[in-house]
Order: C-alpha cells, then structure tokens, then sequence
C-alpha cells in the first residue's frame, strides 16, 4: 500500500516538475563571474577594506542590475505561487502550459 493516492502522486510529479524546472533556471543565474564577484566582496569585507554597510549597497546594485536585465512582469502574468496553487488543486499541466506561452512570446 502506498502513502499517496494514485491521483496524489500525479500532482506531487507534475510539482517535482514545476520545482526542478525553476530551480534550474534560478540555477543558471549563477556563473562563474557571480561567484568571484562574491568572493572578492567577502574577501574585501574580511580584511576590513570595505564596511557592511558598503556590502550592502553593492549587493543592492547588482541585484538592481540583475533584475533590469530580466523581462519584466506583465498584470496577466502567473507568479510561481499561483502556478503551484493550480498544480495543488489538480492541474497538472498548469507548469508546461505557462512555459509554453513564454516559449511563443520569446520569454526565458
């Protein structure tokens, strides 16, 4: 006898899915550039060169670049807590129809 319901398990695939699928792409954010850019700052921080208050501020800077460089979200775009709401209430497909339609509007 298993814990899930055939049913639930389905839904708990079709989350593993929607999870493993943004978890790479969030993944992919980090290259090898982001990690030594971290170090340096870390590096700096420890020998005192620079103040926590200047880590701050430097993080706030790249995360301001980052997030000008991704597309920016429309009124009628899902956010990833609704997509999971709708996979949670039995939409199975609700993760593959939303990378559908950014795949036919050019969206990563």
């Amino acid at each position: 006898m298993t814990a899930f319901t055939e049913e639930q398990q389905k839904i708990l695939g079709a989350m593993f899915d929607h999870l493993w699928a943004r978890m790479a792409s969030l993944h992919d954010d980090v290259n090898e550039d982001s990690v030594r850019l971290g170090a340096l700052i870390d590096v700096l921080h420890t020998k005192g060169t620079i103040t926590r208050e200047q880590v701050h501020k430097i993080m706030h800077v790249l995360s301001m670049e980052a997030s000008e460089k991704r597309h920016p979200a429309k009124p009628t775009d899902r956010t990833e807590p609704q997509i999971t709401r709708q996979i949670l209430h039995g939409d199975l497909v609700a993760f593959t129809r939303v990378c559908e339609e950014e795949d036919r509007e050019g969206r990563p």
